[in-house]
């Protein structure tokens, strides 16, 4: 029988200090997100940030929580309701029933529908719903082949690789016949660029100085670590551009798929961001691997145990992937260069993290006169604390005290209509071999 899994980051309970500490030493003491030695992370996480950091956090969360929870959770939780509602009720007529899980063939518009659709289980890598718990589920209700799809579009070893890591490790311990597959990063998959500007359209509509991309942050150490060449990434300040040439390409669109089902930082070993690198063209997404493996959970910890990285750095690269997305949405929504420009958020500590600093630009575009900006943040598929407060609030305080007008935060997918039917289309693709 198969299945499927979303996953996202996850959020506290509650916006207590006690759920907020708690989130936060799960969250933190992540080895793919602070990427240093085990006690040098638990000295920094235990003693220099949560004594002080869950109740600033705590008062951010109280700002955007809900009655009903966590937007993140309550949302995502709607996702899985409507996703699942889609591929049970397709909008088409199908064949006679087939046996549970399995697809038929639309006799109306040739599309691909789902009959006695495969269970959807949502987790978030950290606190709840948990991973253990979902993983627990879809094995009582006989899943033995499983489609996880991460709800981060792009690579990055603190969120895509962590989530896939984390449920393969879980499902080698509750489930270990269970097969897994993964849907690879899709950052400019046609679906998901579809849906991206179709929910902007609104706001793109309307009369607007500048639009700003901004993408979550990583530390410039992660993108090294994730460069599978060792020598490539941040060398240049035109590296993103030019890993999208064919001489990468062709190597990235054929190994995506084995650094998604490899997650490993062990076996990966400035130059500041150049602000408008413009990604090339986009070329077709990659199509989701059939012959994928569990793994064990020893896997994850033993790099001897996992097969090689990639070549091409584009399959790793989350800086390349986030100006890939740019490129496609700014080709699709037809917005010329001059009215655009990319920043990272939502940095921590000292380290470099990638540039321009989000923090930074909005200052700095309301002193070169842009009054009226949109800000949309694509590596969030579900709005939260990064968008909701650290945007929608703390930014536009900053652009307005900087002699801004006014900012508009152009809202992530979420529920939206075409973000439903992308996610069902992929679940229909993953289908379509037991046809064959």
């Amino acid at each position: 029988m198969k299945g499927v899994l979303l996953v996202n980051l996850g959020s506290p309970d509650s916006p207590s200090v006690p759920d907020v500490r708690r989130y936060l030493r799960e969250f933190l003491m992540d080895g793919r997100v602070l990427d240093i030695n085990w006690l040098a992370r638990f000295c920094l996480v235990h003693f220099a940030i949560l004594p002080s950091r869950p109740k600033q956090s705590a008062e951010a969360y109280e700002k955007i929580w809900t009655p009903e929870g966590s937007p993140l959770v309550v949302t995502s939780r709607k996702v899985q309701a409507k996703l699942q509602e889609r591929v049970q009720s397709p909008s088409s007529k199908v064949q006679s029933p087939e046996p549970q899980g399995a697809a038929s063939r639309s006799v109306v518009s040739g599309q691909w529908s789902v009959v006695g659709s495969p269970p959807i289980e949502l987790a978030m890598r950290y606190q709840h719903p948990s991973i253990p718990d979902a993983i627990g589920r879809l094995a009582e209700k006989g899943v033995t082949d499983l489609l996880l799809i991460p709800l981060f579009p792009h690579y990055a070893m603190s969120s895509f690789e962590t989530a896939v890591a984390r449920v393969k490790e879980v499902a080698a311990t509750l489930a270990p016949a269970m097969r897994i597959q993964v849907q690879p990063p899709y950052y400019d998959h046609p679906d998901y660029i579809q849906a991206l500007v179709a929910s902007a359209q609104p706001f793109l509509g309307k009369n607007y100085d500048h639009l700003l991309f901004s993408f979550h942050g990583i530390p410039e150490r992660q993108l090294r670590k994730s460069d599978p060449t060792g020598s490539y990434c941040l060398t240049t300040p035109d590296c993103c551009r030019v890993v999208g040439a064919r001489t990468f390409l062709s190597a990235a669109t054929s190994e995506s798929q084995a650094a998604v089902n490899n997650p490993n930082p062990e076996s990966r070993s400035s130059v500041a961001a150049d602000r408008n690198v413009r990604a090339p063209a986009s070329t077709p997404h990659q199509s989701i691997n059939p012959s994928i493996h569990p793994t064990t959970a020893g896997d994850i910890h033993h790099p001897s145990s996992i097969i090689q990285p990639p070549a091409s750095p584009l399959a790793t690269c989350y800086r390349a992937q986030c100006f890939k997305t740019v490129a496609a949405f700014v080709s699709a929504a037809n917005i010329p260069p001059k009215k655009y420009s990319v920043s990272f958020q939502s940095r921590l500590g000292r380290t470099p993290w990638l540039k321009p600093y989000t923090d930074y630009e909005l200052p700095r575009l309301a002193a070169a006169g842009c009054k009226n900006i949109l800000v949309i943040c694509p590596s969030f598929v579900s709005d939260c604390l990064e968008t909701l407060e650290e945007i929608g609030i703390r930014g536009r305080a900053t652009f307005l005290e900087a002699g801004g007008n006014e900012l508009t935060l152009i809202p992530c997918l979420n529920e939206h209509p075409l973000w439903i039917e992308a996610l069902a289309r992929w679940i229909q693709d993953w289908l379509k071999p037991v046809l064959l």
